[in-house]
């Protein structure tokens, strides 16, 4: 089987990661694997050697990739187009449009925004898509409420290396390197320094928390548009030592080592590797009651705070500083909890898929 992986972004998110685990896990089951990413993308830097690359830059209108993208088709004949990212999603419908014989497309959904509508809104989701991959129940129902029909979709929700993850042991070296001391308690976040990942409000609980116990941490590791105002925050209510900035880079299993227990606070999210990884790595975890974090948490695998309330973030948080029973209780449910989400299942599951577009 011959697939093509198209992925838009240049930076890596937790989508990017994603399509990098895919298509490895892909050549494993002995598949022909094609990644198309944008020039110049980070993900190219990380991509299996065994994975063939085509690098193309996506522009902001759909003119030239799509005759780009047209053009590898015709002479590579994949069996299979699943796209990874809402542009790459645009450009490859663009590209179906000029070509009869373009191969089934598959649409994986990652975002939990609404679907926009208009004409546009109805060709690109509604025509032309073989199956849609959503990674959450809650994605689903916003594909459902589009007018997507059901038979259409399948639910494969994102997964890590569980195995990786749970045999993590603390970075000594990463916690010198960020001057943190044995004594501290270390709160811990993996997110893009974006709106939608609700930075405020995480600050607004740091701050009461850091009033009540000096001796706690907080790290945010990520990068974005808010970087300057969220220092501007940090030096404005004296937070200065007390919450740190990291940049993206290092190995999220190093970065979860140091943490003593993961907090996320969006406010509109698909489901999340990093908090999938926190999981698997045993850390008790509190994130926000929106999307498809419950999916992740199931019954009792975390704690789900409601969105926007910084109070609640402040007392879950201060709850776990607190009671170590509690952190242990919890980090048994997530390690257990972390089963569902090994990206071995996401391979067999995005694979069946495959073979049933293939054969339909």
């Amino acid at each position: 089987m011959k697939i093509v992986l198209i992925n838009s972004e240049m930076g890596l998110r937790g989508g990017e990661y994603q399509t990098l685990a895919l298509a490895s896990g892909l050549v494993d089951k002995g598949c022909k694997v094609i990644l198309i990413a944008a020039s110049g993308s980070e993900v190219l830097d990380k991509i299996d050697y065994r994975v063939k690359i085509l690098h193309i830059p996506f522009e902001f209108l759909p003119f030239r990739t799509p005759l780009a993208i047209n053009n590898f088709v015709r002479e590579a004949r994949p069996d299979i187009i699943h796209v990874q990212t809402s542009r790459a999603h645009t450009h490859a419908r663009v590209a179906k449009l000029i070509n009869p014989g373009f191969p089934p497309l598959i649409v994986s959904r990652r975002v939990a925004f609404n679907i926009s509508g208009g004409l546009s809104g109805f060709i690109k989701y509604r025509t032309g898509v073989a199956h849609y991959i959503p990674i959450s129940n809650a994605i689903e129902k916003i594909l459902l409420t589009a007018g997507i029909k059901k038979e259409k979709i399948t639910v494969i929700p994102s997964g890590v290396d569980v195995e990786k993850f749970r045999s993590k042991k603390s970075d000594k070296n990463l916690q010198k390197e960020w001057g943190l001391g044995g004594s501290d308690f270390v709160v811990g976040t993996v997110a893009p320094f974006e709106k939608e990942k609700g930075y405020p409000v995480l600050l607004d609980a740091a701050r009461i928390v850091l009033d009540k116990y000096p001796f706690c941490k907080f790290i945010f590791v990520g990068g974005g548009s808010l970087e300057t105002e969220i220092k501007d925050f940090i030096e404005m209510k004296g937070l200065t030592g007390k919450v740190l900035l990291k940049p993206s880079g290092v190995p999220l299993e190093k970065v979860l080592s140091v943490f003593d227990i993961f907090v996320l606070s969006s406010s509109m999210e698909g489901l999340s590797t990093a908090l999938i990884a926190s999981i698997a790595s045993g850390l008790p975890s509190l994130a926000s009651d929106i999307g498809g974090i419950p999916e992740v948490f199931g019954k009792d695998g975390g704690i789900l705070v409601p969105p926007d309330d910084y109070k609640g973030f402040a007392k879950a948080i201060c709850e776990f500083v607190l009671d170590k029973a509690k952190r242990k209780k919890y980090s048994a449910n997530a390690s257990l909890r972390a089963g569902n989400f090994d990206i071995s299942k996401t391979v067999d599951k995005t694979f069946e898929v495959y073979q049933r577009i293939i054969a339909g």
